[in-house]
């Protein structure tokens, strides 16, 4: 037992050492201008822009370019973020995913390759790999790539004190909690404009049926209260992207960004969300009555509705930045749709079992593919 244990974590450790190296390599070419991507603007806001830090990572970056190395450091930092994340989508999986320890290796791969997923390609339909579709792991966007992992992080911490918070609430859960949310919308501001809905809406549920209950609805108070502590960002954060004369504001529409870059706009939401979609419509009733499940479903299509419906009027009206949120909840989508599949793995015939892990391995492909053509210098 001990060799097979000591073997599983050579095999892990050397895989995140070449994910290591690899994103490194890759964002230090993107810091350079050399690939194409966000980060090189990043970094320039965060150095010479007079616009305000509406981000956290602004200061951030300007401390590791002053001080650690400059875009070295700021390549180390970000792929950082991206060993962590899988660490983080490896813990996430273990806490949806009952008795599987003898799986252990198995949800490593499954953690790894989730990292890397992206919309099924389909070329004869839509010739780009990112533009126009929904991707679950942006590696264009330093911020995404930031608000992910602290994202993920906020959603385990959220779903343990949720399954106590009527009789009790932790001390200091609610304070890492609160900090997560805080942090999370100090990157970037998408992740609670999902969340906080979501949340709001199981708030009310408990609500109406313990509504006698004087020490549950008190609960209930200070568990929400965390949400709106978190939500102060926002108003610093509204006043610099759109007060003054920034000539930016957010109005309704309907798929307005997503019709202009994508010629099939329903084929868009569908390839890039196909595993998840087929893993919802054959296990509707097990996610339903899951309460991680069924709040992994609100929040994506709460992220969803925001991005259809939702958009940015002046400088920013074709940043697609409302697609975030909905990037971040397909994580979820992806990383919930494997545990419903390995905690029923023995209700299925073989014929489900192809569709099923066919479909991920769709995205895997595309994914790792849409990765290595990145590294080689192609645009996303």
């Amino acid at each position: 037992m001990f060799k097979k244990v000591l073997t599983e974590r050579i095999i892990v450790c050397l895989i995140l050492i070449v994910i290591f190296i690899a994103t490194t390599w890759l964002f230090y070419y993107q810091a350079k201008e050399r690939f194409a991507s966000d980060l090189a603007l990043h970094i320039s806001a965060a150095l010479y822009s007079n616009e305000g830090d509406y981000t956290i990572t602004k200061p951030i970056y300007r401390f590791i370019y002053n001080h650690c190395w400059q875009a070295n450091g700021i390549s180390v930092f970000l792929s950082i973020n991206i060993i962590a994340t899988i660490v983080a989508t490896k813990y996430f999986l273990s806490y949806l995913i009952k008795g599987k320890e003898d799986k252990n290796l198995l949800i490593w791969l499954f953690a790894i390759l989730l990292n890397f997923i992206i919309a099924i390609y389909i070329p004869f339909i839509h010739t780009y790999w990112n533009a126009g579709v929904q991707e679950a792991n942006e590696w264009h966007n330093s911020t995404y790539i930031c608000m992910k992992l602290i994202g993920m992080i906020a959603v385990m911490v959220y779903f343990s004190m949720d399954k106590e918070y009527l009789q009790k609430i932790s001390f200091w859960k609610y304070i890492v909690f609160c900090i997560l949310l805080t942090v999370a919308n100090a990157i970037k501001p998408n992740f609670i404009l999902a969340f906080a809905p979501t949340m709001l809406v199981f708030l009310i549920v408990d609500f109406i049926r313990n509504i006698k209950d004087k020490h549950a609805i008190r609960n209930m108070f200070i568990f929400g209260s965390a949400v709106l502590i978190s939500l102060s960002v926002l108003l610093y954060q509204s006043k610099v992207l759109y007060g003054g004369d920034t000539g930016a504001g957010v109005t309704v529409g309907f798929m307005t960004l997503l019709k202009a870059y994508h010629p099939y706009p329903i084929i868009s939401l569908i390839q890039s969300a196909a595993f998840p979609l087929f893993v919802l419509a054959t296990n509707f009733k097990t996610i339903i009555k899951d309460r991680k499940y069924l709040f992994i479903l609100i929040i994506n299509i709460v992220a969803l509705l925001e991005y259809l419906f939702l958009e940015e009027t002046g400088v920013r009206k074709m940043d697609g930045n409302f697609d975030w949120g909905y990037s971040f909840t397909l994580m979820l989508a992806f990383t919930s749709s494997i545990a419903v599949l390995m905690n029923n793995e023995k209700r299925r015939k073989m014929a489900y079992w192809i569709a099923a892990y066919g479909l991920l391995a769709a995205h895997i492909v595309c994914g790792i593919i849409y990765f290595v053509r990145l590294m080689m210098g192609f645009s996303y």
